[in-house]
């Protein structure tokens, strides 16, 4: 009698393990976050302004600086500049940030799988990299978009005195350090020569009627980010 009460507590033991491991697994469940969001902006950074500190971004609403997900399955908690903040901002520059983002109920949602430029969208920047940490955090690597501005016109533009056709010009305290230089002779366009990176040039060649020859620069973009 005693052997068969022994065999029957075995028993119950094992179907209680048996009916406790398909709950379990159903805990352990969960929606997958297969897509993310994240919206991106930072206001009144000019040229030759440092980046402001991450303290300052709003992570609930787009307005100001802010990186937000406006989603109810993740949210964002940590923001951190890869550019360095002590750099000063160029037109052009897209200054580089890492940010962390959390399941807001990690027994609901879950990261799971890649994430990658297909399922990871940035707006108001671009797509850098990302990776996992845990099912329930995700970090996003992203930059903002080009900052935007307006070029300083060159500078002392005159002919210069090594030989005639010798153009000259100085930069402005915001360039490129491109420029495009046209050659009239009265209103007629002579020679056009586009994002030339150098502040000189030789018009000579080109000067070969009589007239009063005058040129024009101005400040372009040198590069397709600049451009951008």
């Amino acid at each position: 009698m005693k052997y068969f009460k022994r065999l029957v507590a075995w028993a119950s033991v094992i179907t209680v393990l048996w009916i406790s491991i398909p709950l379990e697994s159903l805990a352990a469940s969960s929606k997958t976050i297969s897509s993310v969001t994240i919206y991106v902006g930072m206001e009144d950074l000019e040229e030759g302004k440092t980046l402001p500190s991450e303290v300052s971004f709003k992570t609930t609403e787009k307005s100001g600086n802010y990186v937000c997900s406006n989603n109810n399955r993740y949210e964002v908690t940590d923001l951190n500049w890869i550019t360095s903040d002590n750099k000063e901002m160029m037109i052009g520059s897209k200054p580089k940030m890492k940010v962390t983002l959390r399941a807001i109920d990690s027994d609901e949602y879950s990261f799971k799988g890649g994430y990658n430029s297909s399922n990871v969208s940035i707006k108001g920047g671009d797509y850098v990299t990302s990776s996992r940490s845990r099912a329930d955090t995700l970090y996003v690597t992203f930059t903002f978009n080009p900052l935007k501005g307006t070029y300083n016109s060159p500078e002392s533009a005159y002919w210069g005195d090594s030989g005639i056709g010798d153009a000259e010009w100085s930069e402005g305290e915001y360039s490129s350090g491109a420029y495009d230089v046209y050659l009239y002779r009265g209103n007629t366009i002579i020679k056009k020569v586009e994002c030339l990176k150098k502040t000189s040039y030789d018009f000579y060649p080109y000067m070969t009627k009589a007239g009063s020859y005058i040129f024009k620069v101005r400040t372009t973009p040198g590069t397709e980010t600049e451009k951008k």
